[in-house]
């Protein structure tokens, strides 16, 4: 579960609580807020976010790069949702 809503935050901060949240994923810290794509990349890529469908921040086709998202934090919010409503299917589900 991610606990901070990303809205009106800094990107590095929310950044940092998805860390916090989901310390167990050994994600990285994000630095450089200029990278974000990257590091939304490796988050998308990595156990709990691939496991739920989390999307990547951009695709490869036609081998150009095209973002999927305009900013980061409309990324964030589509993660935000697809997180916390994993965690309820999960407790449903068990």
């Amino acid at each position: 579960m991610i606990t901070v809503y990303p809205k009106h935050i800094g990107l590095k901060y929310w950044a940092a609580t998805v860390v916090n949240d989901y310390d167990t994923e050994c994600l990285p810290i994000l630095t450089n807020e200029e990278e974000w794509e990257e590091w939304a990349s490796i988050v998308a890529g990595t156990g709990a976010f691939l496991r739920a469908g989390v999307p990547s921040p951009s695709s490869i086709k036609m081998g150009a790069k095209e973002k999927n998202f305009k900013d980061w934090d409309g990324w964030a919010k589509v993660v935000f949702n697809i997180m916390n409503s994993e965690l309820s299917n999960t407790d449903i589900n068990n």
